[in-house]
């Protein structure tokens, strides 16, 4: 009996010792930020550049799965925002100061890309070389509806990457809606039905049309919200007591099956690719389980076995990199397709001493530096000041660390 009301009394402190990190700063998701943003930047500057033997070709395979870190921004944001929303629930002005904030933080260096892409630089007789056709549908840009278009769409250069915004901000208008209004079970069942229904729906879209569900399935809205709402279900999860620790007991389990999984793929299918048939359906369901399972591994605090993997992703370098991660996302591919040309020509007499797997690796690097540099400058010129006026949409309820984490 006494062993019992120990147990018990050790599972409340835990508990509590979970709701204190779910609601302050948690500086192990900008390491997975950091992690997520790497993986993007190295996929979009490499993918089908390696070539040459066994090695390049493991290699091209690799950054070929760098669609990976943008399932696991996805996650991130579902995690976050339902945890917003959550510690907001019942406050004064909830609805107004969320998007009050979300619209501080994502709308003034989209907006200043999108306003420099298709004023600025037009006006000043820099016109790129699909200025016309990016032109024909900036609508869809400005509205935040380009994932719609993404299949169809001729060209996505230069700003090809806003489609996994427009997702966002998508999921952002809607989200609230179901968080303020539901009880935490019916969201639950909510999650669980976007879970279902996703890969569904990616399945409907390849049997339709294989050809167009390629980006169909990768972009269109109700194709991706299983990873929003595998975040969002951590976050409900981890704010109940009973939910949080059936959770914690099966979220180790699940990396290891998961990773099991993506391992055995890739020996038999030589890719992770996220959709490109009826059999590959799943994959993106089994990316947002691996990630899901990963967030909530990387800050509980109470699991002593991987205080490793947290401490390396509190790294000062890694926290930075996070830090500036949506920033670098949005510089990011302009800068692949601007200096692409030039950085190629420029390796072309190193080529000698030096093979093209390693001039790629190094193109990867300078546009991620360069992205870094560029991103470091929107922060502290852009981004911040905008940041500051969050305060005024702020909850006295509401811990400033914790919102200020996303």
């Amino acid at each position: 009996m006494a062993s019992a009301s120990l147990n018990s009394h050790e599972d409340i402190d835990r508990f509590a010792l979970l709701q204190r990190i779910i609601c302050g700063r948690m500086p192990e998701l900008d390491g997975l930020r950091a992690i997520a943003i790497i993986t993007v930047v190295w996929h979009n500057a490499t993918a089908g550049r390696y070539t040459g033997g066994d090695l390049a070709k493991v290699v091209d395979m690799i950054s070929n799965s760098g669609w990976l870190g943008v399932q696991l921004f996805f996650v991130l944001s579902g995690f976050l925002i339902t945890g917003i929303l959550l510690d907001q629930k019942g406050t004064a002005h909830q609805w107004r100061n969320f998007y009050a904030r979300r619209t501080l933080r994502i709308f003034p260096l989209y907006y200043a890309a999108l306003i420099t892409a298709f004023i600025l630089l037009p006006a000043l007789g820099f016109l790129p070389p699909v200025s016309a056709e990016l032109r024909e549908y900036q609508s869809w840009y400005w509205l935040f509806l380009m994932n719609w278009i993404a299949p169809v769409e001729h060209s996505q250069m230069y700003f090809g990457h806003f489609w996994s915004l427009a997702v966002e901000e998508q999921f952002y208008l809607l989200w609230p809606l179901a968080v303020i209004f539901c009880r935490p079970k019916t969201l639950l069942y909510l999650c669980g039905a976007m879970i279902i229904s996703a890969p569904l729906i990616r399945l409907g879209l390849v049997l339709f049309d294989a050809k167009f569900a390629l980006k169909a399935a990768y972009t269109f809205t109700p194709a991706r919200w299983d990873a929003l709402a595998g975040g969002a279900l951590v976050a409900i999860a981890l704010r109940d007591r009973m939910l949080s620790q059936r959770l914690l007991l099966l979220v180790q389990p699940t990396v290891y099956l998961t990773l099991l999984y993506i391992v055995i793929f890739v020996v038999l299918n030589r890719n992770f690719a996220p959709i490109e048939g009826p059999r590959l359906f799943l994959n993106e369901s089994i990316a947002m389980l691996l990630f899901a399972a990963t967030l909530t591994l990387s800050i509980d605090a109470t699991n002593s076995k991987v205080i490793s993997w947290q401490n390396f992703l509190r790294t000062a370098p890694l926290r930075s990199i996070g830090k500036y991660s949506y920033a670098i996302y949005v510089f990011q591919l302009p800068l692949i397709y601007l200096s692409g040309p030039y950085w190629l020509r420029s390796l072309e007499a190193l080529r000698i001493v030096l093979p093209p797997s390693i001039s790629t690796t190094l193109f990867a690097v300078a546009v991620f530096f360069c992205a870094y540099a560029a991103a470091f400058v929107s922060w502290h010129l852009l981004e911040s000041p905008f940041l500051q006026l969050k305060r005024r949409f702020s909850d006295s309820r509401i811990q400033e660390a914790h919102v200020a984490s996303n």
